[in-house]
């Protein structure tokens, strides 16, 4: 086993919105080249990026995380729209919003990043904006692609989230995999191991 992890900590979409996110993708890919897409099982909702993560911290990163999930109720969420960071001029990443009404959502992800930073992990900089990306920009030349999602943005679909999960990603030449470490309930104690 590594010494370390590289890790991250998200929201697991159900098999039907990935499903429907490759109904919408399927179109845009045909307009441009210019875009590395995300694989359909890889969406995802990221709570904290933690990267590599020393194998040292794991049980205490996995106690904590369980801790916070306990005080949140399952969370329903909508997925819905489009656009890209960090604008339509320059963009770099193509995403579908995620709204939660209640504001849960915004708390976990900023409890999550308050907890880990008791474990030496850096507190993140930039506000929490939920989105799944789906695809990364690799050649400026993507007017069509951008055009079609602001105009058909991704229509609302509707999912209950009842848990996190601490995932590892390994990166590999044909794209990144992502392998469940380890889920955590949303109420109660951890779910499982990946």
């Amino acid at each position: 086993m590594s010494p370390s992890l590289r890790l991250f900590v998200a929201l697991e979409l159900p098999h039907t919105i990935k499903n429907a996110l490759a109904g919408y993708v399927a179109p845009l890919q045909q307009l441009s080249r210019g875009v590395r897409w995300v694989k359909p099982e890889n969406v995802h909702l990221t709570l904290k990026f933690l990267g590599d993560t020393p194998n040292t911290k794991l049980t205490a990163m996995q106690e904590l995380l369980a801790t916070v999930c306990r005080d949140f109720a399952p969370l329903i969420i909508e997925v819905a729209g489009a656009g890209v960071f960090p604008n339509a001029r320059r963009p770099q990443v193509l995403w579908v919003g995620l709204n939660e009404a209640s504001g849960q959502l915004g708390k976990l992800a900023q409890e999550i990043d308050a907890r880990l930073h008791l474990l030496g992990f850096p507190r993140e900089t930039r506000p929490f904006s939920p989105h799944v990306t789906i695809g990364r920009v690799r050649d400026a030349r993507i007017d069509p692609v951008v055009k079609e999602m602001l105009e058909h943005p991704f229509p609302p679909h509707e999912m209950i989230c009842s848990q996190c999960t601490l995932m590892q990603s390994e990166l590999h030449r044909a794209g990144s995999t992502y392998t469940p470490v380890q889920k955590f309930g949303f109420g109660n104690d951890k779910l499982k191991d990946g």
